[in-house]
């Protein structure tokens, strides 16, 4: 996990001298010199990979190898005195406020402002998180950190992905961040500055103007006779005397005049008088220096000799169109075309078939994707999460999907390979490892795990008003010096005289012991006490782990190494404490001290590592009291060999055979692992009177001593289950 040093770095940069160092990382590992853009804050290279800068380093954490806390939950006081628990942002909160929890011990006070500061809640408990082993965002952290779950941080301000992400989000146009682009616009429109395309419009400008364009390819008017339009834009008359020698110049002025005796006929000055024409014309000239007319106020005389009203261009509100003077408001750009509301629409036609967001082709969107999504070249709201699946058969993508899954008979690791599924062995176990990285059990508060996996009572040393002696631990209070013994916890001169009276267990005053007590219990006072709590959920048989069973099972049936009764196989634990029960199960553990030997019994002493080995054996014994493997349906052990065997199913409840090294007990109606009287057998097989009730190994003539035996032996087995029974303290 990455600390919360940010402060602390910079403080350090600060006081260290100026110089060529090399810039170290606070947590993980420095990988090189920090990118444009990257900050404390950091991102996720991909789901399982934390990078960030420290100054100018870059750091890594990879994440994945990561396991799930062994703390206790944030919601329970700690059951060995300890600081810290299991769930760190709801640690981190409650210890801003409280140092004592995560500096001394995780005691009840730390417990309440869980709730109370609003770190958490406790109702119900919420546990403990998985194991941190994926890239996300860290509240407490306030940058991206190993966490449970790949989230990103909430307002977008540090995206996940140390990589950029292409976005077209909301975009008709543009670029897409990645130098690829989110759509073009149709004819007649344009991509704004916010990616949207918009139509490209012009407003005629007309005012003060009679004529001339109107800065949007129209006009605001044309000039009438021999008028012409100046820059302005207002009509000014140009007059015309081309070919005339006499006669109106169009403007109200003369081209000329005749000389005396000559008129003006047409424009030429001839002899005789000068005859009008006005036919067909209210005004302008008669062709004789005269007109045929005047025009009234707000009219004027057109080439034609008519009086025509004066007219104003009308552009107000138009892109196109009439101006309602002969003139236009204006042209319309390729692909669209004039409406009758003088505006310029587009004649294209908007394709959004099989689309939910993107460009529709026209300049508009067939719609917009949410924040987490983007939009595909297809048209389509994809998520913006960029997977992550290179070197991986398996597991998670980092977008909520699966790289791939594994077949039958293989699991996924946390490297994204499939490996050979593991099975979990708890057999006689009620705490600590499985074999596959989880654990079979976790032990109540007071009480630890052993080596041999048993939940036994944490002991804790007294030596209140002692200098010498047991400390109820296996440790001493002190010695003595020379000339002095300890008695009673002090140290005395003369020889010490053990004192048992009462006792059952611990020391008897002289560095001794009054005697121990079984697996799972505890001595108190001098006096066992049973603090083991028994481990049976999910079992039908087999040990309860304080001694006792979880069950029975029936007659042709036996526990199997899942503590779950299984037709075949009859365990023989006769006789027995420890050890293989033929079955692939056990007889019982020993002690802390013991060990199992090969008769089955708990000895003082270890076994030689040549003594505990599964070499070349599939079931039975490993010798140290241990199995080597449990047989199929159908099969059972030869502990000789330690190979499993067919055919001593069915045929062994007859006692016509059983496998090799084991023999047929008639009482027991099964096949034992050693003969208890009986004429001999050979490969299993009963080849003496049965009158005895037992066929195995033995003298001929030994059948009552066998029967009577095996009562001694039911009836010892009795006692021993009996023993435990101690009465409790009042």
């Amino acid at each position: 996990m990455r600390p919360i040093l940010l402060a602390v770095s910079l403080l350090v940069l600060a006081l260290v001298p100026s110089g060529p160092a090399q810039a170290q990382c606070s947590a993980g590992e420095t990988i090189g010199a920090c990118e444009d853009g990257m900050g404390f804050e950091g991102c996720c290279l991909d789901q399982s990979t934390v990078r960030w800068c420290e100054g100018d380093a870059a750091c890594e954490i990879k994440c994945a190898n990561n396991q799930a806390s062994t703390l206790q939950s944030c919601c329970q006081t700690s059951p060995f005195e300890e600081p810290f628990c299991c769930d760190t942002e709801i640690q981190n909160c409650v210890c801003a406020d409280d140092p004592w929890c995560c500096n001394n011990e995780w005691d009840e006070i730390c417990v309440a402002k869980v709730a109370s500061l609003g770190c958490g809640t406790c109702s119900p408990d919420p546990g403990c998180p998985g194991p941190s082993n994926m890239c996300g965002w860290s509240e407490s952290l306030e940058g991206y950190d190993c966490s449970t779950v790949s989230a990103a941080e909430p307002s977008g301000t540090f995206p996940i992905s140390c990589t950029p992400a292409c976005d077209c989000a909301g975009k008709a146009c543009g670029d897409d961040g990645c130098g690829a682009s989110c759509g073009s616009c149709g004819p007649g429109f344009a991509c704004n500055a916010a990616s949207q395309c918009e139509a490209v419009t012009c407003v005629p400008s007309c005012s003060g103007k009679a004529c001339g364009t109107d800065g949007c390819g129209g006009t605001c008017g044309a000039c009438t006779g021999n008028g012409i339009c100046t820059v302005s834009g207002q009509c000014v008359c140009s007059p015309v005397c081309a070919g005339k020698q006499c006669g109106d110049d169009g403007c109200g002025g003369s081209c000329g005049s005749c000389a005396a005796g000559l008129n003006c006929q047409g424009g030429v000055c001839q002899s005789g008088p000068c005859t009008p024409v006005c036919s067909g014309k209210a005004c302008g000239p008669d062709g004789c220096g005269s007109v045929c007319g005047t025009c009234t106020v707000g009219s004027t005389c057109n080439a034609a000799g008519t009086c025509v009203a004066n007219c104003v261009p009308n552009c107000s509100g138009k892109q196109c169109g009439n101006d309602g003077c002969g003139g236009f408001c204006g042209s319309c750009p390729g692909g669209t075309a004039c409406n009758a509301a003088g505006q310029c629409a587009s004649t294209c036609v908007a394709s959004c078939a099989g689309k939910t967001c993107g460009p529709d082709g026209c300049g508009g969107t067939c719609g917009n994707c949410s924040g987490s999504t983007i939009c595909s070249g297809a048209g389509q709201c994809i998520p913006s999460c960029v997977t992550s699946c290179a070197g991986k058969a398996c597991g998670p993508d980092g977008c909520g999907g699966q790289c791939g899954v594994c077949a039958s008979g293989s699991a996924c690791d946390d490297f994204g390979k499939c490996v050979s599924s593991c099975t979990p062995n708890c057999n006689g176990k009620a705490c600590g490892d499985n074999g596959c990285g989880g654990v079979c059990g976790t032990c109540a508060p007071g009480t630890v795990c052993s080596e041999f996996a048993q939940c036994v009572p944490t002991c804790v040393p007294s030596c209140i008003g002692k200098n010498c002696g047991d400390d109820g631990c296996g440790g001493q209070c002190g010695s003595c010096l020379s000339g002095t013994t300890c008695q009673g916890g002090i140290c005395k001169s003369g020889e010490c005289v053990p004192d048992c009276a009462g006792a059952e267990c611990g020391s008897d005053g002289c560095a001794g012991t009054c005697g121990g007590c079984p697996v799972g219990w505890a001595c108190q006072d001098g006096q066992c006490e049973n603090t083991c709590v028994p481990q049976c959920a999910g079992k039908q048989c087999g040990s309860d782990s304080c001694g006792g069973s979880c069950g029975e099972c029936e007659v042709g049936e036996s526990c199997n190494g899942s503590a779950r009764c299984q037709a075949g196989c009859v365990a023989a634990c006769a006789g027995k404490a420890c050890g293989s029960d033929g079955c692939g199960g056990t007889c019982g553990v020993c002690a802390a001290g013991l060990t199992c030997d090969g008769s089955g019994a708990c000895v003082t002493g270890s076994n030689s590592p040549d003594v505990c080995s599964c070499a070349g054996r599939e079931c039975g014994d490993d010798g140290c009291g241990a199995s080597c493997g449990v047989c199929g349906a159908g099969e059972s052990c030869d502990a000789g060999s330690g190979q499993c065997v067919g055919g001593g199913g069915a045929d062994a409840t007859s006692g016509e055979a059983c496998p090799s090294g084991t023999y047929w007990n008639q009482l027991a109606k099964a096949c034992t692992a050693s003969p208890i009287g009986g004429p001999g057998v050979t490969g299993g097989i009963q080849t003496g009177s049965s009158s005895s009730g037992c066929a195995g190994g033995g003298s001929t003539g030994g059948g009552g001593l066998g029967l009577a035996l095996l009562l001694l032996a039911g009836f010892a087995l009795a006692r021993r289950r009996a023993q435990p029974l101690i009465p409790e303290r009042t």
